[in-house]
């Protein structure tokens, strides 16, 4: 935090050739980032574009707190003005009735998850020709894109200053800052996208950047940089209400002036009431207007109407699981939350953060020891962008025990600071560390829009040589009607033959369009057991969302990746069946499927997958056999009712099996009640195990499996003493196979 003046270097004309490299190659990769992100897939981008058109067309402010959830603007409707205005100017000078930019929500967008996986993350249906066609409120939604993009090139160069005010003498900080937002993957992304998280971010850093000048300057010449501080505070509130922390270090600025800088009172009190006339000149008439119109000042009431606000504080998540998804949401996460890296992109970013954290417990010790007590400019400018951090996490802390709002975007306003304190904190490890986490940074940022974007949000039609490896078809068609299919069933390939109940079944389904449609069709994939139970299913636009079937053309072939929860925690361990088909979308009636051989299916069930859930009692218990022996299916434990039994009566058993190892075929059950003389069999209960829902050649090697049933005396059995016995056969040959275990005696009475 010490600072070295070289007044030679000081004197010599600054080079700003590195600076705009770094804004070239910022504007470059978020162009990229925008062309590979579909219109309304930046967080709340149809609500933002909303308030743009809204404004466009002439009809004033929207409305706040309740009243604004029957606009399209939603809860945005509670957002101060700033940039919407600057978005509506170039709106302004299309004609937006020659194309309507209509949103379409995608009803099965899954909501931000931790997974990678590429499924539904569209947030809105799309036709990519028409969003591409450059007219009407298409291109009014490219261009408010584009303003964002300029405030953005506006936070890159206030970064770049604000960094020259707490290093004045090496450029090489100031660049390295500028370059760490610049490839902030999250910056670029929101950089591409209609949203006001980079024009607060832009003017918050402006800001800053003149209380730094108040705090290098003497006191008498702070009134014009405080004038401007003021204005650009109010700016920032304007673009996003959370940028009013920054009146927390224009307080540290104020302070230090009259106690640190030794400046009077009377001076001091000038300096304040220039940046509070600044503050209020731009922002305090919609502050004033908003305490007018709905007894709020900030407007936050809107938020309250939300569906995510949080009603019950028990349902908050943790302090450390909230704030690493804050984490993880700042750096890099893509569209609305789902499109993410693999998770250990995230752990080398704590690391990062770690040795940042390292670095400065480091610089403060060697200021402490070098200066003591002694504090100068430098040091005051550094602990007044750390006291705009600590504002910003505070008041996103208060915010997100309102409202479930995790979003690392929401510390965007104090982003230079952040930046600022990471690398110093870096430097003060090894000066050249900075390089790691920027060549880190750099290659992130380029690889994402091409290995997160373009994947995410790219229909999933298939290449010839893809169609090649596929394997021969079903030939399952569904269609409205029998003799008019509309799409063909190619295969069915579940990533796994076995799932734990609370873990994901991954499917995918392979689908070639023999007919064009204007309907939309829904396909569904469910687990089917006893009873029609379902243990998990799914829905979907066909496509991963991205291929609706309004927009099929005949040839085409898709693959989707059905992504299933078995989540059903009363399921028992037991082989399900694995069914597929299509649903009309508006009747939810399902298409007529039909076989190769023209025959209409009953059903449409397709493959079998083993659900396991430990917690039912008799699935999935480990039985780790001892003295196994030979048996190749062992008996570990039975129960029937007590005898005496009755003739005509129907009594209960439970019988626990287990494998020592896996068995190839299936086998039948027989529990038999024997003549003990001749071994006769007087009464029977043949069966498949669990009724055929959990087949022999499924059960893992020493597991307990519960076959319980219900035996029924013939009603003319004679009274007497009967052996009964259990065991195992061929259903094909008829042939016992392993043991056969005498269970006990039974009574049988008149």
């Amino acid at each position: 935090m010490s600072e070295q003046p070289n007044r030679a270097a000081a004197q010599r004309p600054r080079n700003y050739w590195p600076l705009a490299g770094v804004v070239l190659g910022y504007v470059i990769l978020a162009v990229i980032y925008g062309f590979l992100t579909p219109l309304f897939e930046g967080p709340d981008e149809p609500q933002h574009f909303a308030y743009v058109l809204w404004l466009t067309d002439g009809k004033g402010f929207p409305p706040q707190g309740e009243a604004a959830w029957d606009t399209p603007m939603e809860q945005e409707a509670g957002q101060t003005p700033l940039y919407y205005l600057a978005a509506s100017l170039p709106v302004r000078l299309v004609d937006t009735t020659a194309a309507k930019a209509t949103y379409r929500p995608n009803p099965y967008f899954p909501g931000p998850a931790l997974e990678n996986k590429f499924d539904n993350d569209n947030r809105a249906m799309h036709d990519f020709a028409q969003e591409r066609s450059l007219q009407g409120e298409w291109l009014a939604l490219y261009l408010a894109r584009l303003v964002t993009l300029l405030f953005g090139v506006l936070l890159l160069i206030g970064v770049y200053f604000l960094a020259v005010q707490v290093r004045p003498h090496q450029p090489l900080f100031a660049i390295s800052a500028a370059a760490l937002v610049a490839l902030t993957p999250q910056v670029l992304f929101l950089s591409s996208v209609v949203s006001n998280d980079i024009p607060a971010a832009a003017l918050g850093t402006l800001a800053l950047i003149f209380l730094a000048v108040m705090i290098r300057r003497a006191p008498e010449r702070s009134g014009v940089p405080a004038l401007a501080a003021g204005l650009f505070i109010g700016l920032a509130a304007l673009a996003k209400i959370n940028a009013l922390l920054l009146l927390v270090p224009a307080a540290v600025t104020i302070l230090w002036l009259w106690l640190g800088a030794k400046s009077s009172f009377k001076q001091t009190a000038v300096s304040a009431l220039w940046m509070g006339g600044g503050f209020l000149l731009v922002s305090g008439w919609w502050f004033a207007r908003g305490l007018r119109l709905y007894g709020s000042p900030l407007g936050m009431g809107t938020h309250d109407y939300a569906p995510w606000v949080i009603a019950d504080p028990q349902s908050l998540a943790k302090p450390l699981a909230r704030w690493l998804e804050v984490g993880r949401y700042y750096w890099i996460t893509l569209g609305w939350g789902t499109v993410r890296p693999q998770a250990w992109v995230y752990g080398i970013f704590l690391l990062f953060a770690g040795f940042a954290l390292v670095g400065l417990a480091l610089a403060v010790y060697r200021y402490w020891k070098k200066h003591g007590l002694q504090i100068n400019p430098g040091a005051v400018i550094v602990i007044m962008l750390g006291v705009t951090i600590l504002a910003n996490m505070l008041l996103l802390e208060v915010w997100m025990n309102r409202v479930i709002a995790p979003y690392g975007r929401l510390l965007f306003t104090s982003i230079a600071p952040i930046t600022i304190i990471l690398i110093l904190g870096w430097q003060a490890v090894q000066p050249r560390f900075v390089m790691l986490p920027l060549t880190f940074l750099a290659a992130t940022a380029v690889l994402a829009p091409f290995y997160l974007l373009r994947p995410a949000f790219t229909p999933p039609l298939l290449s010839a040589q893809a169609e090649a490896a596929l394997p021969p078809s079903l030939g399952w068609r569904f269609g409205e009607t029998a003799d008019a299919p509309l799409v063909e069933l190619i295969s069915v390939q579940p990533r796994q033959d076995s799932v734990a109940v609370g873990d994901t079944l991954a499917v995918q389904l392979c689908w070639q369009v023999l007919a064009e449609t204007s309907k939309e069709y829904v396909i569904f994939a469910q687990l089917i057991g006893p009873q029609d139970s379902r243990v998990a299913e799914r829905r979907s636009y066909p496509g991963e969302g991205l291929l609706p079937s309004s927009q099929w053309q005949a040839g085409d072939l898709f693959c989707d990746d059905f992504f299933m929860n078995a989540d059903a925690q009363w399921a028992p361990t037991l082989v399900y069946n694995l069914e597929v088909g299509l649903l009309d979308e508006k009747t939810s009636k399902r298409l007529t499927a039909v076989g190769p051989g023209g025959d209409v299916l009953e059903s449409t069930f397709v493959d079998r997958v083993l659900v396991s859930n430990p917690s039912v009692s008799g699935g999935g218990e480990a039985a780790i056999l001892e003295n196994a022996g030979s048996a190749p299916i062992q008996l570990v434990e039975s129960t029937w009712d007590p005898d005496p039994w009755r003739p005509g009566e129907r009594y209960t058993y439970e019988l626990d099996w287990a494998a020592p190892e896996p068995l190839e075929k299936d086998y039948q059950v027989f529990l038999h009640l024997r003549d003990r003389a001749s071994g006769a069999v007087i009464a029977q209960a043949d069966h498949a195990p669990l009724d055929g829902w959990y087949p022999t050649s499924w059960w893992p090697a020493g597991e307990i499996i519960r076959d319980a049933g219900q035996f029924t005396l013939p009603a003319d059995m004679p009274p007497g003493v009967y052996n009964l016995v259990a065991g195992f056969y061929d259903l094909a040959s008829l042939q016992p196979f392993g043991e056969e275990f005498l269970l006990d005696t039974v009574q049988v009475g008149r």
